[in-house]
Order: structure tokens, then sequence, then C-alpha cells
């Protein structure tokens, strides 16, 4: 008896406790020449990536602690998203979870994917 209890509060302690989460954000510009990213995060943190022309790259990593794994609200993660291809800015909401791909890899562990080309910047 005092093993099955000594188990369940074993299992349950393991299965309450949050567990380190991580997501990135990864961007595959097709363009023929790179994309300049500038974003602003719910922290108010400035983040300034480029992505060299027929290129893939992940643009930011953003770690969490959570018992289970879910999609994130971008629109809250993202304060500014915006995207530029020699002086021209696209007009696509990149803070929309619509705009990007989602998909989980572990339990732990999930990645946006947004593919850029230049139907972005017409």
């Amino acid at each position: 008896m005092k093993t099955k209890v000594l188990l369940s509060i074993c299992i349950l302690f393991l299965y309450a406790c949050d567990k380190e989460i991580m997501h990135d954000f990864v961007v595959e510009n097709n363009c023929n020449k790179s994309i300049s990213i500038t974003f602003e995060n719910a922290n108010s943190e400035q983040h300034t990536a480029i992505v060299q022309a027929n290129k893939v790259d992940t643009i930011y990593t953003l770690t969490g602690y959570s018992n289970k794994i879910h999609p994130i609200n971008l629109d809250r993660l993202f304060k500014s998203f915006k995207i530029n291809y020699d002086t021209i800015e696209s007009v696509i909401d990149y803070k929309s979870n619509d705009v990007w791909e989602y998909a989980e890899k572990s339990g732990t562990y999930e990645v946006y994917y947004l593919e850029v080309d230049s139907t972005h910047f017409e």
C-alpha cells in the first residue's frame, strides 16, 4: 500500500512540474535578395535579423516553462513585426498566427515557420 501511494505521489510530482519549453521562429527567404526583419517582443526588446536570399534561418528562440506545449498567441508575443526587401516594407500582418506554420516537434519543442517570397512585397 505504501508503495502505491509513494508511486502515485512520484508520478503526480513528475507530471505536475513545469518543463522548459522552446519555441523557434524560422524564416525561409525565397526572394532573390536578402530580407531584413525587425520586431519587438512583449518585453519591449528590439530584434533585427537578416535572412540571405534563398536561405532558411532561425530568427528568434523563446524559452519558457509550462507543463504542456501549446501554440502561442503571436499577437501577444510581438508588439511589432516588419519585413523589408530593399526599401519595400511588406504589408502582411506577421503578428497573426494565420501567417505562420506551427509544428510541435516534441513535448518541449515547437517551431513557427514563415515562408517569405516576392508576393509579400507587391
